[in-house]
């Protein structure tokens, strides 16, 4: 208890019983199974889908696609970006999202209006805890290849878990992304989703 008194803010207490300061993250007190865990039970698109999606499903097709472009890219000779390997892009790729296990989700129309600067930091330093321990290099956070196939994703779940759009769809700055070829979304149940993405971290748990 004498660490809780030096921590910045209070704490929450995490599905594996563990202490967290959201405000004060440090990589010693992450833990998988809370990731896990959390973000399955955490519905994308703030629950306005017509049924339930978590964000650990969205993080593990999120996965699965930045690794098939990259395992293509190898088979034509392009190497990965730096010294960097697979499982660590497929670390990264997987946990992408892995800040709101702390921090919930927010819909982005929200998240980047600039009165929550507080909340993006907080998010951002999080999520910089969870990189940490799990050895997620930094040319590899917030790299373009993995927002990119994000964004392009947020399309096919448009399309396939929402009602018909009232007005075209378009990221922040307008721009409108090509949806993620053959991949149509199929909600999982949450125990399916925690299930899948603990399997998918496993895959790619070391270098």
């Amino acid at each position: 208890m004498a660490d809780a008194l030096s921590r910045k803010g209070g704490w929450m207490q995490t599905h594996t019983g563990r202490m967290f300061w959201p405000l004060d993250p440090r990589p010693e007190d992450v833990d998988i199974e809370d990731i896990a865990h959390s973000l399955s039970q955490i519905c994308r698109f703030t629950g306005h889908t017509r049924y339930f999606y978590s964000v650990a499903q969205h993080c593990v097709h999120v996965c699965e696609e930045v690794i098939r472009l990259l395992e293509a890219d190898l088979r034509r000779g392009i190497l990965l970006a730096g010294k960097t390997t697979l499982a660590e892009w497929g670390r990264g790729s997987v946990l992408h999202d892995a800040d709101e296990t702390y921090t919930g989700d927010m819909h982005r129309v929200l998240k980047h209006h600039p009165d929550l600067l507080a909340f993006r930091i907080a998010g951002h330093r999080c999520q910089g805890a969870i990189f940490d321990h799990f050895e997620v290099p930094a040319l590899i956070r917030d790299h373009p290849l993995i927002t990119g196939v994000d964004a392009a994703i947020v399309i096919n779940e448009g399309r396939d878990l929402l009602g018909p759009h009232p007005a075209p769809w378009g990221d922040r700055n307008g721009r409108i992304p090509d949806p993620i070829p053959n991949l149509v979304i199929e909600p999982w149940s949450p125990s399916g989703a925690k299930k899948a993405f603990l399997a998918t971290f496993e895959r790619f748990a070391r270098s």
